[in-house]
């Protein structure tokens, strides 16, 4: 059976927008299942089938499984890397100090001669450096035994010693990032064949059951006649107060009890992080470094449900801008509520379309 694929367009017209987070997409897809069990001959459903939707959701839910325990090997993978990095670092120190007793202070070719290679001695900033560091003072200590200082574990053996471990490390690490990879790239296809399978479904319930029909409940959606879920935040500005403060604000959203603004900083971080939350259509984020260009975005909630994002806009905070040292807070939005960061999607309820926050 060939499967009808909605565009984003007309996912975001729908009165039941797809969740994005990957338990409420589960979830969902479950009650859709049970719904074509208990209704789908009834009304009748006739483009999905409840043995379609249950290999989908199997599969997404097998994948999904797969890339969060490939995402917990990497940071288990981190998690014994990055003391065996620590201690190779706090050796190369200790044997620079141990060295320069002998070799003196400044950089000299004894010292590129025992692996500090530039004319520098410095121990390198990145692993791959402190790596190839710690392998030319084993050699170097091999050749010559008695520059080592055993009192202060300034050995070949020591060396030996800490640089596997950081190359054991490093190499655990790159594995498992390359499975988390491998993992997401199979997990996005069983993700997005779930969701159409879903929207494809919502689609055939459309054209069968008025606004108001009851049995849109037994497939876990809201009947259309009812919607609670808000639509995208419309004209959304970002404005500067005399405070230094960012000042953001859009349309009043229908059906809107709260609203949420996201904020990313250009080029720094990947994901959006939560800024502020309220009642009413506007928020303010605070502490923007003056020369910072920030991405920002709002969301429409109501309850559980969260809208589509906003378009984003930028703001660089000038160079100008006053610091909350150098003013009084003001005293804007007493009623607005807001929240310690970030949960990232909130409650993960908009549609399909803000993929791009998860």
């Amino acid at each position: 059976m060939v499967v009808t694929r909605l565009d984003n367009k007309q996912r975001k017209i729908m009165a039941n927008p797809l969740p994005t987070n990957s338990g409420k997409i589960s979830n969902l897809a479950t009650k859709m299942y049970n719904g074509i069990v208990a209704k789908g001959a009834a009304i009748p459903v006739t483009m999905v089938t409840a043995a379609q939707m249950l290999s989908s959701k199997t599969a997404f839910k097998n994948d999904e499984a797969t890339f969060n325990a490939s995402r917990n090997a990497l940071r288990n993978s981190y998690g014994l890397f990055k003391p065996a990095q620590k201690a190779l670092y706090d050796w190369l120190v200790v044997v620079r100090t141990a060295l320069a007793g002998r070799l003196g202070k400044s950089w000299s070719a004894a010292w590129a001669e025992a692996g500090f290679v530039a004319p520098s001695t410095a121990v390198p900033a990145t692993i791959e450096g402190q790596i190839a560091l710690g392998l030319s003072l084993v050699n170097y200590f091999t050749n010559n035994p008695t520059y080592e200082v055993p009192s202060m574990d300034v050995t070949a053996t020591k060396g030996t010693a800490l640089t596997d471990a950081a190359v054991s490390g490093q190499s655990s690490v790159a594995t498992a990032e390359q499975a988390l990879k491998t993992a997401d790239e199979v997990r996005q296809p069983a993700r997005t064949s779930l969701l159409d399978l879903m929207a494809t479904l919502i689609a055939n319930l459309d054209r069968k059951l008025a606004g108001n029909d009851p049995r849109w409940l037994a497939f876990g959606l809201q009947m259309p006649s009812t919607p609670t879920t808000p639509g995208k935040p419309l004209n959304v500005t970002a404005t500067l107060s005399e405070s230094g403060a960012i000042i953001v604000q859009c349309d009043p959203t229908p059906l809107a009890t709260r609203y949420r603004g996201r904020m990313l900083i250009v080029g720094i971080q990947p994901k959006y992080q939560l800024a502020f939350s309220g009642p009413q259509p506007i928020g303010t984020i605070t502490d923007v470094e003056p020369g910072v260009t920030v991405q920002i975005v709002m969301q429409a909630v109501n309850g559980s449900s969260q809208s589509v994002a906003s378009d984003p806009v930028l703001f660089t905070m000038p160079a100008t801008a006053k610091t909350a040292a150098e003013v009084k807070p003001a005293a804007l939005l007493p009623e607005l509520e807001r929240t310690a960061a970030p949960a990232l999607n909130g409650n993960g309820n908009g549609s399909h379309a803000v993929s791009r926050l998860t």
